[in-house]
C-alpha cells in the first residue's frame, strides 16, 4: 500500500495501482474531499474520481479514500490491484503486519 515515501513506482506489467487520497480537509465545517487515481504499469491514467466527503478527521478521510479505491477495484473487477496512501496509520489499520510493503 506504501511505496515508503520515494518517487512513485508503477505497478508490474498486467497489475494496476490506485493511489488514493484525502484533500482540503476543514475539521471546522466537517467537510473535505477524496480522490483515487487508478494507473497501469506505465503511470498512465485510466479512472479516476473525486468527491465531496463529510469526516472528523484527517485520517477518516485518508480511510475514506482507500475504501473508495476498494470499492472501485470490486466495480472494475480488477483482481491484481495495488492501493498506495501516503497515511501511514491507514496503512497499519489496513494491512497486516506480516505483509511486506
Amino acid at each position: 500500500m506504501d511505496n515508503g515515501g520515494s518517487a512513485w513506482l508503477p505497478p508490474l506489467r498486467g497489475k494496476w495501482k490506485f493511489n488514493s487520497d484525502a484533500a482540503a480537509v476543514d475539521l471546522k465545517q466537517g467537510t473535505g474531499a477524496v480522490a483515487v487515481l487508478l494507473l497501469d504499469h506505465i503511470g498512465l491514467l485510466v479512472d479516476g474520481m473525486v468527491c465531496k466527503i463529510r469526516v472528523r478527521s484527517v485520517a477518516q478521510g485518508e480511510l475514506l479514500a482507500v475504501r473508495h479505491a476498494c470499492l472501485m477495484a470490486v466495480a472494475l473487477k480488477l483482481a491484481a490491484a495495488d492501493i498506495e496512501s501516503e497515511c501511514k496509520s491507514v496503512i497499519h489499520l489496513c494491512v497486516p503486519e506480516g505483509v511486506p510493503p
